[in-house]
């Protein structure tokens, strides 16, 4: 098989890792949520054997293993994963490659699963802010991850900066519910530890 053809099969491995995840966040039945997982952790194994410097294959494996409920070795990978992303091509430039702001705001989930908000919520700022980030340039990716800020200074008690992160995302999209929602409890909760 030449280079291309083994780029293709790579790339379809890969298409098919991602859609077993899908399913299994879709998935009712236990059994087939095991198997979906059990079959994207030995398809992403597969194609870092064959191309250990495979991002897309580092990043789903980390997400099988934080899904397994393996958070040390998911942060471990996604640790790795942002180190692989900054020696990529155009970070020396400057260019944050979207591996690592993925790895950063997955590496985040898995700090707020282990208790670790402070870490988590410095993440998500990096997320937010990096050059050419998802995070930082799509509408929809930064409401989102305005939340997870929020959520994580709200578990620290942080009651003023989880109020910013609210009213950030609340600004870009006022007419969600959710947003609304979120916003009048972080000010409620941060008012009730005021009047304290």
């Amino acid at each position: 098989m030449d280079r291309k053809e083994d780029r293709r099969e790579q790339c379809a491995r890969l298409l098919s890792a991602a859609g077993r995840l899908d399913r299994l966040h879709r998935a009712t039945d236990p059994h087939a949520r095991d198997r979906s997982i059990r079959k994207a952790f030995d398809t992403y194994k597969d194609i870092l054997r064959a191309a250990p410097g495979s991002l897309p294959a580092a990043q789903g494996l980390g997400v099988v293993l934080a899904e397994q409920g393996r958070l040390d070795r998911a942060r471990d990978v996604f640790v790795k994963v942002r180190e692989m992303a900054g020696g990529a091509p155009g970070a020396s430039k400057g260019l944050l490659w979207s591996a690592d702001t993925s790895a950063c705001v997955n590496l985040a989930h898995v700090l707020v699963a282990q208790g670790e908000h402070e870490r988590a919520a410095q993440l998500y700022k990096h997320a937010l802010q990096a050059p050419g980030s998802v995070f930082s340039s799509q509408k929809n990716r930064r409401v989102q991850c305005l939340q997870w800020l929020a959520r994580a200074k709200a578990e620290l008690s942080q009651w003023k900066e989880a109020r910013v992160a609210t009213e950030r995302a609340l600004a870009e999209q006022p007419d969600r519910d959710d947003l609304i929602f979120n916003h009048s409890l972080v000010r409620a909760e941060g008012a009730i530890v005021t009047m304290k």
